[in-house]
């Protein structure tokens, strides 16, 4: 392995959590089998997939419910993870006394949508599924449709985020985040229709929650750590529960 690599902030204890999840299955995960051969050079392309695992967990225990496998794809014995795929729910899940269908995706993309030009140069587009600038693919989108006629989806949004910024300069200070991986939170929010949160996952030390008090929508940064995860599925509820009261 790289011993660079193996320095970084819980890159070991991620990499030995892949590895014996890996050892309990019958059949091999053909995503990290690439990712680990190659000397795992690719660490954050290892942390997103440990991010979606633990999502998943992290959505099923905090409502709780049994989300599909429909992220996976199972062929000649290999399994692999499927992009711009979704996991479900058989039965509705009740948030504040609400119903809703509840979704996972991984690597959806959102599109513009159909726009027309007005105004010499500037182009006009409407409501509606997607964007209004440009294409965007949060690393994970949790999707939910409330069971009533005409209920417009709610999507809040996660990506993995394998950087850290010092805040001490201790070599072992605290780490938070960097504030450029804030800044695409802003572009999701406000640039995919429907939006009502926008969150990275990165390894650091703290969870951290930004509201304007005349926006109804929350973007942040929450703590995912190998071997400090028993937060995660307490934050999960506590950010759709806020998406779902400012939707």
């Amino acid at each position: 392995g790289n011993p660079a690599l193996q320095r970084r902030r819980g890159y070991r204890a991620l990499l030995q959590a892949f590895l014996d999840a890996k050892a309990g299955l019958a059949i091999a995960w053909a995503d990290l089998d690439e990712l680990v051969h190659a000397e795992t050079r690719d660490v954050p392309g290892l942390y997103e997939i440990w991010c979606l695992v633990r999502l998943r967990s992290a959505v099923e225990a905090a409502f709780p419910i049994a989300l599909s496998r429909g992220h996976i794809d199972h062929a000649r014995g290999r399994m692999q993870l499927r992009r711009g795929s979704c996991a479900t729910t058989e039965r509705p899940v009740t948030i504040l006394g609400r119903t809703f269908d509840l979704g996972l995706w991984y690597n959806r993309s959102f599109s513009p949508t159909p726009a027309h030009t007005a105004e010499g140069q500037v182009r006009i587009h409407g409501p509606g599924l997607g964007t209004w600038t440009k294409a965007m693919k949060p690393d994970f989108t949790i999707e939910l449709v409330e069971r009533v006629a005409g209920a417009n989806p709610i999507f809040v949004h996660l990506d993995a985020k394998y950087r850290l910024r010092s805040i001490r300069t201790e070599a072992d200070g605290d780490k938070t985040h960097a504030a450029d991986d804030i800044d695409k939170m802003h572009a999701y929010l406000f640039g995919i229709n429907d939006s009502a949160g926008a969150y990275i996952l990165y390894p650091g030390d703290f969870i951290s929650y930004f509201r304007r008090s005349d926006l109804r929508s929350t973007i942040g940064a929450i703590a995912a750590v190998p071997g400090r995860m028993d937060h995660l599925a307490d934050a999960v509820r506590e950010i759709v529960e806020a998406a779902v009261r400012d939707a």
